[in-house]
């Protein structure tokens, strides 16, 4: 049974509002398999057939799976991403990775965008802590 309503599934299925976003990304990367966006960090990535495990330096950054489904390995844990999951990492680390769903006509497609830490922290040092507004749960 389907919910009624796409863009609240509870069960991590793809949305309305996801579907959106992978065409629109599918769009704007065309046949590229990597794409550095004008947005500085951000790359969108589009692969059409599922990939072998390969050795890569994961930096700092923060990666959603618009669709698709890809595994990391870090040691000796494995983690296994997708549409209702994303991976957010604060270090360089040397991974494997593998694209585990990818077809012609349904791509793996992801949005990279890496992080910044050194104008993280140095942000962070920048802010008010004594403001009410910019505590934890604050409207700031």
């Amino acid at each position: 049974m389907k919910p009624s309503n796409p863009e609240c599934d509870p069960h991590g299925k793809t949305t309305a509002s996801r579907l959106s976003l992978a065409e629109n990304i599918a769009r704007f990367i065309g046949g590229k398999n990597d794409l550095n966006t004008d947005i500085p960090g951000l790359m969108l990535i589009r692969r059409t057939h599922v990939e072998p495990p390969g050795s890569f330096l994961c930096e700092p950054s923060l990666a959603l799976i618009v669709q698709g489904r890809k595994r990391v390995v870090l040691g000796d844990t494995a983690f296994v991403y997708d549409e209702s999951r994303f991976l957010l990492t604060a270090a360089n680390l040397p991974t494997i990775a593998e694209v585990l769903e990818a077809s012609p006509d349904k791509p793996y497609l992801s949005a990279l965008l890496r992080l910044d830490l050194a104008a993280a922290r140095q942000m962070i040092a920048q802010l008010d802590l004594t403001d009410p507004d910019m505590a934890v749960g604050g409207t700031g």
